[in-house]
Order: C-alpha cells, then sequence, then structure tokens
C-alpha cells in the first residue's frame, strides 16, 4: 500500500499546508513546522524512492548479466510502479516546491558517479543503468566523462 495512490499526496500537501497557515509566517512555529515536512517527506519518500529505483536499476542490469541471479517474478512478488512518483508533478509544500523527479535524477546521477569514479572499470554497467532509468522512467542523468581506464593501463592524463 505504501507505494499507491501517488495522486493523493497532492491533497495530503494541501490539507498540511491548510495548517501552516494557521501559524504565522516566518515566524518560530512555522520554520519547525516546515523543516518538519521537508525532513519527513524526506526521510518517508524520496529517499526510500531513491534506494527502490536504485535497487530495481541493478536487479535489472545485473539479472540480464548474471545468469545465476534469480529473476523477479511480478506474479508472486507484486510490481510496484514507481514511475508514478517520478512523473508526476512538484509537490508544493508550504511555501517550497519539492520536484520528486529532480531529487532521483540527482540522487543517481551522484551515485553513479561516485561509484564510477571508484570503480572505472564498471563504466559500462553504470552507463547501462543510466539508459535504463530512461527507458524505465523517464529520468536524464548526466555522463561521468570520466576516464574508461586507470592508471595502471597505461592512460596518460597529462595527454
Amino acid at each position: 500500500g505504501r507505494w499507491k495512490e501517488t495522486h493523493q499526496l497532492h491533497f495530503l500537501m494541501a490539507a498540511l499546508r491548510d495548517c501552516g497557515d494557521l501559524l504565522q509566517s516566518g515566524g518560530v512555529m512555522h520554520s519547525q513546522y516546515t523543516k518538519f515536512l521537508m525532513d519527513a517527506l524526506e526521510g518517508e519518500l524520496v529517499e526510500p524512492l531513491c534506494r527502490e529505483i536504485e535497487t530495481d536499476l541493478r536487479l535489472r542490469i545485473h539479472s540480464a548479466q548474471i545468469a545465476q541471479l534469480q529473476r523477479i517474478n511480478p506474479v508472486k512478488e507484486g510490481v510496484r510502479d514507481l514511475s508514478t512518483f517520478v512523473g508526476m508533478r512538484p509537490l508544493r509544500v508550504l511555501n517550497d516546491t519539492v520536484d520528486i523527479k529532480a531529487k532521483v535524477t540527482q540522487y543517481l546521477d551522484e551515485t553513479f558517479y561516485n561509484l564510477t569514479a571508484v570503480a572505472t572499470n564498471d563504466w559500462k554497467t553504470y552507463g547501462e543503468m543510466r539508459n535504463l532509468a530512461q527507458a524505465r522512467y523517464g529520468l536524464r542523468l548526466t555522463e561521468t566523462y570520466l576516464p574508461v581506464g586507470t592508471l595502471e593501463q597505461g592512460l596518460d592524463v597529462l595527454e
């Protein structure tokens, strides 16, 4: 039930905005309420969603590459349509706006860049995950533009 009916998030945010209207704008209570809502949205929706999408991309790429990896059975385990979250319009949280798609894109960009920088031999896997993120979720991720080799392989960074 956690990943269903994303359209209701806009109604929830509208109700929470009504509560915020009762607090003095610019006051301490209003800023604490805003921080509470933003932290809750980040911790309960954005972070878990980012991890779920990353996991989905990893499983799909690695299940195609590794024959022994157990395939996901959508009949047994059900299918979560996470694309509804990245496809929805930005949420209005009091006076701020939270763009879920932009947050997921930034998370995946940072994750894939950092992991490619650490293990340059996996650059192709992360490139495939980037392409899958575009096809599956409509996310346009940034190319890393890191060298596809290491100094031990003879790459001369001065050339």
